[in-house]
Parts: structure tokens; sequence; C-alpha cells
């Protein structure tokens, strides 16, 4: 190993470029506080919560577009004046930095606990964490059954592939009234 010399005594290159090694540690450490979307997840665990922590009643699906600014492009005229509610989920997900995690909900008649057909499993948009430890709220619209007033829930689950992550409750909500 070539070496250099200090008076008398010799000193590896290794050693001179000791501290810089060490630190790099730190520097990454630094650069990761002031980019969390650079950290490196190291998936040694999966977990995930979801919160339902508010829910908009009586929400059309083109209010929801026009609020969150995006196109209606491909919706016809009749889905885009559907009833429902606009649901804001604060979601916390572990471990699955860059991977989606799939939603999907039901609806519940609030008195009996049962499903509510055909708003059964049906899909939300899905949630991609952007670091290793990501937590944020997403506001999702939902559909309102028609019809006879009823009080109803919502059930989230969070979903990787086919393990149910996490699951939460809605508040109660009136269905919506029919059409006059």
């Amino acid at each position: 190993m070539p070496e250099a010399r200090v008076g008398k005594r010799r000193i590896p290159k290794l050693a001179k470029a000791l501290p810089f090694l060490v630190a790099i540690p730190g520097i990454a450490a630094f650069v990761w506080q002031l980019n969390p979307d650079w950290k490196p997840d190291p998936r040694n665990q999966l977990q995930a919560s979801v919160k339902a922590i508010a829910v908009d009643r009586d929400v059309t699906p083109r209010q929801f577009i026009d609020y969150r600014g995006l196109s209606a492009a491909g919706f016809r005229k009749e889905q885009l004046d559907l009833p429902g509610e606009v649901v804001y989920l604060l979601i916390e997900v572990e471990g699955r930095k860059g991977h989606t995690v799939d939603a999907r909900f039901s609806l519940y008649n609030f008195k009996t606990g049962q499903r509510v057909d055909p708003f059964v499993n049906l899909p939300l948009q899905g949630y991609q964490p952007r670091t290793p430890e990501d937590r944020s709220v997403q506001a999702a619209w939902i559909p309102s059954p028609v019809g006879p007033r009823r009080v109803y829930f919502a059930r989230i689950e969070l979903l990787d592939g086919d393990t149910t992550l996490a699951i939460a409750d809605t508040q109660r909500f009136n269905g919506s009234a029919p059409p006059h």
C-alpha cells in the first residue's frame, strides 16, 4: 500500500481518507432531512393506518373534480351529477415507498350493519407513499345511495396486494333523496 511521509512516520493513504469516510453517514442523514423523498426504504417494516377524519355531504363528482383541479374528460354528464360524499382520510404507511397501496370501500347500512349492494369493494384512488414513513390526508369521492332516507357509513380498506393493511369506518351519513 502506498504511504505518505509525515516527518519520520508513514501514514497510509487510507488513513487520510478516514475522516471523509466517517462523515458520509452524517452527510446522507442531512441530505435526507432536506429531501425525504431521496431516503431509501429499508423495508424492514410494513405497517399502515387509515382514519376517516371528515365527510363532506352532498358533493357530486363534478364538484369534486372542479375543486381538485382535475379533468372531467371521459365522464358522461349523468356520471358527473351523481350524489355522493367526499371522505377525507388520514393515511400513514411505513415500508412501501414508491409502491402503490390500494384502497377500496364498501357502504353499510348503519342500522343493520349489512353491506349495501352495489357499493361493495369498490376501488378508490391508490396511494403511493413518497417516503419510507409517509403520512398525508387524501380526499376520496364515494357515491351515496339514492332512495329512502337511510343512514349509512363507509368502510375504507388499505391493501397491499391481497393483504389488508388497515381499516377505518367513516362517520354515519344519510343517503341522498330521490330526484324530484
